[in-house]
This record gives structure tokens, sequence and C-alpha cells, in this order.
């Protein structure tokens, strides 16, 4: 009969050990979600499919937006006007032009910006691997 209580108190032990595992693990796992949800992922809700869909759609506006800086050509000049009223007017030209090439310039970097926030998400998905990987790293990493 000493025998059957001491598998039994080895059996309760191996149980309570098993419980307060199990409760870190699901502390640790939660904090790491935690973590994770506070580095900012514009794009972590979208499939991997969308994001190469707007990748792809990025990449070709930018392409068409470097036509239109090449067709724009490079820096504006003045042309000599006798006029004070035909050199204002010239100055606005100037000005105008000057303007629509910054913003086409612009509107480049800022797709080229998201075009590479789509392209680091990508790296980050491919370096994370599947589910089975992303649960065991959240439970089994600690990080302080």
């Amino acid at each position: 009969m000493a025998q059957s209580s001491g598998k039994g108190g080895q059996l309760l032990l191996l149980l309570v050990l098993l419980g307060m595992l199990g409760g870190v693990g699901t502390w640790n796992y939660r904090r790491n979600v935690a973590a994770e949800d506070r580095v900012p992922r514009p794009y972590r809700g979208y499939s991997d499919a969308d994001l190469d869909k707007l990748a792809a759609a990025y990449q070709m506006e930018i392409d068409a937006l470097r036509k239109q800086v090449e067709r724009h050509g490079g820096r504006t000049t003045a042309r000599d006007r006798a006029f004070a009223g035909d050199q204002i007017r010239e100055f606005e030209r100037v000005q105008r032009v000057s303007g629509a090439a910054r913003e086409l310039g612009y509107r480049v970097t800022e797709r080229e910006t998201s075009l590479a926030a789509l392209e680091q998400e990508k790296a980050l998905r491919a370096g994370e691997g599947d589910a089975t990987r992303v649960f065991l790293r959240r439970l089994f990493t600690y990080r302080p």
C-alpha cells in the first residue's frame, strides 16, 4: 500500500509540474504576441497574394511616374523677358513647372517607401516560417 501512495504522489507532482509548465508557457506566449503587436507592421493583415498584387501595382505606378519625370526633363530655366509683366508671368511659369517636378519626385519617393515596406513585410513573413514554427517560437522564446 505504501508503494501505491508513492506512485500517486509522484503522479500528483508530475501533474502540478505540467500545470506550472503550461501556465508559464501560456504567459510567455501571450507576452511574445503582445511584444510582436507593438512593432508597427501596417501590412500584417494582408494575405501573401494581396501583398504581391499591391507590390506589383506600386511598381507599375513607380515606373509610370519615373517616365513622367524623364519626360518632364531636368532643370527648368527662365527665358529673358523685357517687360515687368512678362517677367512676372515667366517667374510664375517656372515656379509652376518646378513645383510639378517636385511633386512628381515626392510621389515617386512615397511609392518607393510603400513598396519597401511591402518588401520588408514579405521578408519578415519568409523568416517566420510555417504556423507551427511561429507557435513554438512564441512559446519558448524568452526576451527580457
